[in-house]
């Protein structure tokens, strides 16, 4: 297999990065995801337009991550690994592994650090 792997987080799991099929499906995924947000009425007030933008995000990293676990557990459903991410795993967990599949991806939004969130939180893998 030729994609990059990083271990990730207090259990260690591998992440991968992006095959370019599943770049494409991640570009399209963000595209559905912005016409949500561009759908979301004038009159709803600023608090639920928040909870909704952080639950499509949510929704989002977990699903570029459930790709990436994916690459290392073939043997599972996208939806089975989908839904254990966003069961098991707290936001901000799945945040960092978004952000380091990104950078292993080779498309990190230019804001991340140069450190992947991974690389710290690997590093300690008593916390949770």
């Amino acid at each position: 297999m030729y994609l990059k792997t990083e271990p990730f987080g207090p259990n260690q799991v591998v992440l991968s990065e992006l095959s370019g099929l599943q770049r494409i499906e991640y570009l399209e995924a963000i595209v559905e995801h912005m016409s949500a947000l561009e759908n979301i009425p004038d009159t709803i007030p600023e608090a639920k337009k928040m909870a909704i933008f952080g639950s499509l995000t949510i929704k989002l990293h977990a699903w570029l991550v459930s790709r990436s676990l994916w690459q290392q557990d073939r043997e599972r459903t996208l939806d089975d690994i989908f839904n254990q991410v966003l069961n098991d795993w707290p936001p901000r967990l799945i945040n960092e592994a978004a952000l380091l599949v990104q950078h292993l991806s080779g498309i990190a939004p230019e804001s991340a650090s140069e450190e992947p969130a991974g690389e710290s939180a690997s590093s300690t893998p008593g916390k949770s």
